[in-house]
């Protein structure tokens, strides 16, 4: 299952992107978001009513799959096994491969590595960004 320290990051990481998300309804959100993550610290709430606030609305459902998914999750809240290096399409060499979340022909950053290419990770690398959506890259699976 979802692990609480990604749940709590997952709600974080979205704020920015309410607006795009939520039109008019993101100032309200943001508050009832706010209010639930404040009751979670004092321990009334739990990250599971957190977790289901995050999917009430449809594009934050969708948002909130997307950033599981990079984070490794499947859809149903599990960690996805990996194969070993060089097994499968989605490593070279070793190396996990990675892409870009948002669309590369519509990246704002001319000097974003999206751009180019996928992204290889090596060891315990950080995986980078996305600078347009402040999220990170996602496994290619």
């Amino acid at each position: 299952m979802y692990k609480t320290e990604d749940i709590l990051q997952a709600a974080q990481n979205i704020r920015p992107f309410l607006k795009e998300l939520a039109g008019d309804e993101a100032e309200k959100i943001g508050q009832e978001l706010d209010a639930l993550l404040k009751q979670f610290h004092t321990s009334a709430k739990t990250d599971t009513d957190v977790l289901r606030f995050l999917k009430k609305n449809e594009k934050t459902k969708q948002w909130t799959a997307k950033f599981f998914e990079s984070k490794g999750y499947s859809a149903d809240g599990t960690k996805k096994i990996s194969l070993l290096p060089g097994n499968s399409v989605t490593s070279i060499g070793g190396r996990e491969l990675y892409t870009c979340p948002g669309q590369r022909d519509k990246c704002a950053f001319s000097d974003c590595e999206c751009k180019t290419r996928d992204w290889a990770r090596m060891g315990g690398k950080d995986v980078p960004m996305c600078r347009e959506k402040n999220i990170p890259f996602i496994r290619k699976s």
